[in-house]
């Protein structure tokens, strides 16, 4: 992180940034190690319907020219969700200036915890475009991973 936080601090603009959600995943262990560069917090929505937001880490890289980072670190469990996503997804408005927002989001996770990965992000998708009448402010990237085993 301290290399990233390096090269985007040296050769962008003053006051632009760079948000980052980084992870790596022990498969062995079943562990999750990640730090959040001033990202929107990933979602780990738990089997047992618990709800966790990944937000260990620091700020965007690039604003400072030497920032401290922390990682984070969860174990995951069968049937557990892990949602990472972009801002656009959160902030899709409505006709009327309402946005799609963290609780929506998270009860949409949760009402299709049941289904597969690819499946929860299909619907959630179509529920974000629904949503936001079609109208795209911003982008929306969204990946969803279930823990099968």
């Amino acid at each position: 992180m301290r290399r990233a936080n390096r090269f985007f601090h040296d050769s962008v603009e003053e006051g632009r940034y760079v948000t980052l959600f980084y992870a790596v995943f022990d498969p062995l262990r079943r562990r999750l190690i990640y730090v959040n560069a001033g990202h929107v917090p990933s979602i780990l929505r738990r089997s047992t319907g618990a709800v966790e937001l990944l937000e260990e880490g620091g700020v965007p890289l690039g604003l400072f020219e030497a920032p401290r980072y922390f990682e984070g670190y969860v174990r995951l469990n069968k049937g557990d969700i892990l949602t990472l996503y972009t801002d656009g997804i959160v902030e899709t408005a409505d006709p009327d200036d309402n946005f799609y927002d963290m609780d929506r989001f998270v009860e949409q996770i949760t009402s299709h915890a049941a289904s597969s990965a690819t499946e929860i992000c299909g619907q959630i998708m179509q529920d974000v475009r629904r949503f936001g009448k079609g109208a795209v402010q911003d982008d929306r990237t969204l990946i969803v991973m279930k823990v099968r085993a």
